[in-house]
């Protein structure tokens, strides 16, 4: 089988299963041998910013020399780029071979009149057999959605537990309340392992606190929502779009002069996120009690090191092109807090493209202040998915939300173009939105320059 055909493969399984719950995924991995039971794991859960404290972690752990797993979703240009190992991705020939074995085992479950497990179901084995043949020393697991009937959260005993943070997305599947969702998410607490985590709304941090209670989960909150805040303000802070540095306490040490490669605020939050469990981590205040030998300066080089491809992404300086998946409410509001911050009053276009099962509307909502401290141009395109929101519909909403024109570019081809033109001009461009147009831009962007996407 080949790579193409290895995708194709994964494709094939549906998407969700008939039922929530862990027994298909349980018994597919009982049938590979439990690979994820000889891996130090350190899971993460969050609407938003779990990808960035997942490469804050993966980054820091990695300047140590530890054979350090990531594993996310969804990828921004290339599938290998959810499973990467020692800062490589997975190769393809390892991809195929691994899921073979996987497939192997799904079919083993049809032939016995069992449920087939789900896509994600497969390629999340996929990835704990990898890491558990590269015989990865920790891992850094990202969940896709949710936590708790998550295939993730196959996993019995994390080291460590992280919730980044709280709202309304996928709530067809998670709930509608803050509190449902922070219920699921809270689904990840295992018993000795620390939880950590930075959600704002009380309500939900309550929850959250109730459900690590009743598993016997230390309980770390980062921004003192309702208990103790196990990290102090930040201060000293110093704005670049190109990252920001901030001085903060962390579970009693002072950490100096934190920089970091990623901008806005809530990369200051997430940063603390990871920071705290670092230092949890350093100081064996984990679920298998072994401290990890990293130093404060190798903490410190991870985190500036660290990269988030497609999240407040700078691909040009000057003038400035920016790339960020805001694709719901809370990451619009973060976008715009950043563009504000450090673009008041000039030129900016807009390009925005989102799938149709968005809360378009509320994201659109967090426009407003942009558009009134900017001179913004909107321009509507679409992401190449079969979800995606028609450019004509998108504009309309657009129109009904801000009284403003916006431009119509069904073709992310034709968004590209525009965003090249706009640059050349001297505009600010930025490229907003669903994953699938970030995904389709980046690579455009990076064919067609000499500048490295990943390097700047």
């Amino acid at each position: 089988m080949t790579y193409e055909e290895t995708l194709r493969q994964f494709h094939s399984f549906r998407s969700f299963g008939k039922q929530p719950g862990l027994l298909r995924m349980t018994e597919l991995m009982r049938i590979l041998g439990n690979p994820q039971n000889s891996l130090r794991i350190i899971h993460v859960a969050g609407t938003n910013g779990k990808g960035s404290v997942c490469r804050y972690l993966y980054s820091a752990l990695s300047q140590v020399g530890y054979c350090c797993g990531l594993y996310t979703s969804p990828y921004i240009e290339r599938f290998t780029e959810r499973i990467q190992l020692c800062g490589a991705e997975i190769p393809q020939a390892e991809l195929v071979q691994t899921a073979q074995d996987v497939f192997e085992a799904a079919a083993q479950m049809r032939q016995a009149g069992q449920e087939e497990p789900t896509e994600f179901d497969i390629i999340t084995a996929v990835a704990f057999l990898y890491f558990a043949r590269q015989k990865a020393e920790f891992v850094v697991l990202e969940t896709g959605l949710g936590g708790r009937f998550d295939s993730t959260n196959v996993i019995s005993s994390p080291e460590l537990a992280i919730i980044t943070s709280i709202s309304r997305d996928h709530t067809a599947i998670l709930g509608n309340t803050l509190e449902e969702i922070a219920w699921e998410k809270a689904g990840i607490c295992k018993s000795g392992a620390p939880l950590i985590f930075a959600v704002k709304d009380r309500a939900a941090a309550r929850v959250i606190c109730c459900e690590a209670q009743k598993k016997g989960a230390e309980v770390f909150d980062v921004l003192g929502t309702v208990k103790p805040a196990c990290a102090g303000q930040p201060s000293a802070l110093k704005k670049k779009i190109a990252g920001y540095s901030y001085t903060s306490d962390v579970l009693g040490y002072t950490y100096d002069t934190i920089e970091l490669g990623m901008a806005g605020m809530h990369q200051v939050e997430n940063s603390l996120c990871a920071l705290t469990a670092l230092e949890l981590l350093r100081r064996g205040h984990a679920c298998s009690g072994r401290p990890v030998e990293i130093s404060r300066k190798q903490i410190r080089d991870g985190m500036r090191s660290a990269r988030q491809p497609g999240r407040l992404e700078l691909v040009r300086k000057n003038p400035p092109v920016i790339l960020d998946g805001a694709h719901n409410p809370d990451g619009m509001q973060a976008l715009c807090a950043a563009l504000c911050e450090h673009f008041r009053k000039k030129r900016i276009l807009l390009i925005l493209g989102v799938l149709k099962d968005k809360p378009v509307s509320d994201m659109l909502q967090e426009l407003r202040v942009l558009a009134a401290e900017s001179n913004l141009t909107i321009a509507a395109t679409e992401p190449e998915n079969p979800r995606k929101l028609p450019a004509t519909e998108l504009a309309c909403a657009v129109q009904a939300a801000l009284c403003t024109d916006c431009l119509q570019l069904p073709s992310w081809r034709e968004a590209l173009m525009l965003a090249k033109e706009a640059s050349g001009r001297g505009e600010i461009v930025v490229v907003a939105g669903s994953l699938y147009l970030i995904g389709a831009i980046r690579e455009g962007w990076r064919r067609e320059h000499e500048e490295s996407a990943v390097d700047l």
